[in-house]
């Protein structure tokens, strides 16, 4: 007989049933706001009773703090990563991010979830000021260290400024107008404006 031990699959599926939850949550938040989406939204999304959400959640607002954390962490791990990583050349970090970042605004629909719930909830609750806040200055020092190769401190500090403001507002103009091509017409100004090729 054997010693090994076997991973508890009750306790992985409910972190799977729990993600799932929070996958569906970010989503009815992105498309209907933190107000206009209710808990029956989110059981009724997952194909669960209301109760069994609040197995996992004490409440609505905790949902949404997750919803934000895990869209966070995926931005650490899948966009922010290509600012640290000072063995790629400038050009090569700066090409993989932009191309991240297309990938990630046309493919998640969630993406966009702190850009479109941060009007509606910031100055509602305090619980929210500092998960929203982190969430934007990480984008901000990201898109910094990136720059710092081939811009000065100054410089980078103003683009990488610049470059959220813009990002946010091509958010907002790709909700209104359902276009994609605002996302394609912002990576490719980025990468100008990040290269110096205006």
């Amino acid at each position: 007989m054997s010693n090994e031990i076997l991973p508890d699959q009750s306790v992985e599926r409910q972190v799977s049933k729990k993600e799932s939850l929070i996958k569906a949550a970010a989503e009815l938040f992105t498309k209907k706001g933190y107000h206009g989406t209710s808990t029956n939204d989110i059981a009724k999304a997952c194909q669960i009773q209301k109760a069994s959400l609040f197995h996992h959640f004490e409440r609505k607002q905790d949902i949404l703090l997750q919803a934000i954390a895990a869209l966070h962490e995926y931005c650490r791990e899948n966009l922010f990563i290509f600012s640290q990583d000072m063995t790629t050349e400038p050009q090569v970090r700066i090409d993989k991010f932009i191309h991240s970042l297309q990938s990630f605004f046309v493919t998640r629909v969630d993406a966009a979830l702190v850009s479109f719930i941060s009007p509606e909830i910031f100055a509602e609750s305090e619980l929210f000021d500092d998960p929203i806040k982190k969430y934007f200055d990480d984008w901000f020092n990201a898109i910094k260290e990136l720059l710092l190769p081939l811009h000065n401190e100054a410089q980078s500090i103003v683009l990488a400024r610049d470059s959220l403001v813009i990002i946010q507002g091509t958010l907002l103009m790709q909700r209104v107008y359902q276009d994609i091509s605002y996302i394609e017409k912002m990576c490719e100004n980025l990468e100008l404006a990040w290269t110096d090729k205006i």
